[in-house]
């Protein structure tokens, strides 16, 4: 089963279920062509890093946050060592914008910091990403007692750079996936 989360009305849109012999991938566009979209960000998981997703998300005239994992090996690379060079060594040569959020409670602390950039010519796989305008990295940093955890995650996205509307919609996507223990699209108006 897919499904979409309409954020703003707090609402599960679907629910489809995935054909047996098909998977998530053929089954999202289906769920998002029943949508109206005009003006809503939608947020998937890596699985939904596809160009045919974000082809559907951008006809609808939404825009799209995907995450970008290893399912595309060359450009989750491209992206993840590109971000994390410009944070280290960019010397004023890559505009960019930084968000920095911190949370706090029950003995946890989490600090997470959004880069993104929409300078990206240098990025060959720029023109077959319907839209593609920015690419966006988060680093998040969570203390439990004395448990330390880090992760970096990439993402693609046809918004233009705006770090604190990126660092809205990947929160919000990770915030209903916690909640709901599943994975869904996440629609949000703009």
């Amino acid at each position: 089963m897919v499904s979409a989360w309409a954020k703003t009305n707090r609402l599960v849109l679907g629910p489809w279920k995935v054909d047996d012999k098909s998977n998530e991938i053929t089954a999202i566009p289906q769920l998002l062509a029943l949508l109206d979209l005009q003006g809503c960000i939608v947020t998937i998981d890596a699985m939904g890093c596809q160009k045919d997703i974000a082809h559907t998300i951008t006809q609808q005239g939404a825009d799209y946050v995907l995450a970008l994992q290893e399912n595309h090996p060359t450009l989750y690379e491209d992206v993840t060592l590109f971000m994390q060079d410009t944070k280290a060594h960019n010397l004023g040569q890559v505009a960019y914008q930084c968000e920095e959020t911190v949370d706090a409670d029950h003995g946890r602390l989490e600090i997470r910091t959004y880069w993104m950039t929409s300078d990206i010519e240098w990025l060959g796989a720029k023109a077959s990403w319907p839209h593609l305008q920015s690419v966006g990295m988060v680093e998040s940093h969570r203390e439990v007692g004395d448990h330390l955890a880090e992760e970096t995650r990439s993402y693609l996205t046809s918004l233009p750079c705006d770090a604190p509307q990126f660092a809205k919609a990947v929160r919000e996507h990770w915030g209903v996936e916690n909640s709901l223990r599943s994975k869904r699209a996440r629609v949000t108006h703009l």
